[in-house]
């Protein structure tokens, strides 16, 4: 499954209506008992051309309204579906619901987005048990920023097998926006790829924010020329002290080749809320450029390594922080 756009996963937010007119779209009681939910059939055209939201948003309520506990929505093979940005709300009378893609669904340009207040494209939000697949052939081209956004307010999120490049890779946040209080769990990204990504596996927070990240995996990643292939950066807005408190992230086997020219591990944590219990395992990332050296960043993190490279010592840039802190004091 490809992804090159902004899928932004909101498991609280404002609660808002979606109101569907129009068109040959099949009533929501014809289909209240379907195992599987065709959005050709509520609509879609599919020929990149036609604008099949309101199809996509007729499908997503029908299933969200569906008692029959596990509602399937699917996007057939062979067909480009054009989605404007849309909002798939919850809560849903539904146990779960499983959208599976097999066909392309785009993005219009940018220009043309209805919304300018949001950089994002395909919102789920309050929903419970969500399964995004794609069996590898399914494909979301945005055009656009994250390939997948965790914002506040989720919890227990399993994305698996998405190729994504380009775009900005797999981000946790950014978090804390405006002092907001975040809350993010139970999120594992596991056996994915990041090809040509300007960012790879990526937490980011903003200072003046409160709350926490944690319960955070990283796992079984490829990267192909991925840029800052490995970043938790809690001074994505700078001149705060408090800070969203970000703790418990594993990092297991992530390999491949980067294109990046600063630090390729980089954990920038907040002085005030330090970064607390990550753990690296497995980490084998080289230079897609011949005989580039590679090194890693680390600031205020408590961090456990093994068998990672570039190296990582926490413990030697800490010393030198109190090195700093004691000349200073001195003076």
């Amino acid at each position: 499954m490809e992804i090159f756009a902004c899928i932004l996963i909101l498991y609280w937010g404002f609660f808002a209506s979606t109101v569907v007119n129009g068109g040959s779209l099949t009533s929501y009681a014809s289909v209240s008992a379907s195992p599987t939910l065709d959005v050709t059939k509520f609509g879609a055209i599919g020929d990149g051309k036609a604008d099949d939201t309101k199809a996509f948003v007729a499908t997503w309520k029908a299933a969200c309204n569906n008692r029959t506990s596990n509602a399937k929505i699917t996007v057939p093979q062979g067909k480009a579906y054009l989605v404007n940005q849309t909002g798939f709300w919850g809560p849903c009378k539904s146990t779960s619901i499983t959208f599976e893609i097999l066909g392309t669904i785009v993005a219009p340009l940018k220009s043309a987005w209805t919304s300018k207040a949001s950089d994002c494209w395909l919102c789920f939000y309050r929903v419970n048990s969500l399964n995004v697949v794609g069996n590898e052939v399914g494909v979301i081209d945005g055009q656009g920023d994250d390939c997948i956004a965790i914002n506040g307010g989720t919890s227990n999120v399993n994305i698996t097998q998405v190729a994504c490049g380009p775009g900005h890779g797999i981000s946790v946040g950014s978090l804390g926006h405006n002092g907001a209080h975040d809350e993010v769990q139970g999120i594992l990204v596991n056996k994915c790829c990041f090809n040509g990504t300007r960012n790879g596996a990526r937490i980011k927070t903003w200072q003046g924010g409160s709350g926490f990240a944690r319960n955070i995996s990283f796992s079984d990643i490829t990267l192909i020329a991925a840029d800052n292939p490995i970043i938790i950066d809690q001074f994505y807005c700078n001149g705060r002290e408090s800070a969203v408190q970000v703790s418990d992230v594993t990092y297991t086997g992530i390999q491949g080749t980067t294109v990046c020219k600063k630090a390729t591990i980089n954990f920038s944590c907040s002085d005030t809320v330090p970064c607390t219990n990550i753990t690296l395992n497995n980490i084998n990332i080289t230079s897609a450029a011949p005989n580039s050296p590679l090194h890693s960043r680390c600031i205020n993190a408590q961090v456990t390594a093994h068998l990672t490279e570039p190296p990582v010592n926490c413990q030697a840039h800490i010393q030198a922080l109190k090195g700093e802190k004691n000349k200073h004091a001195s003076k």
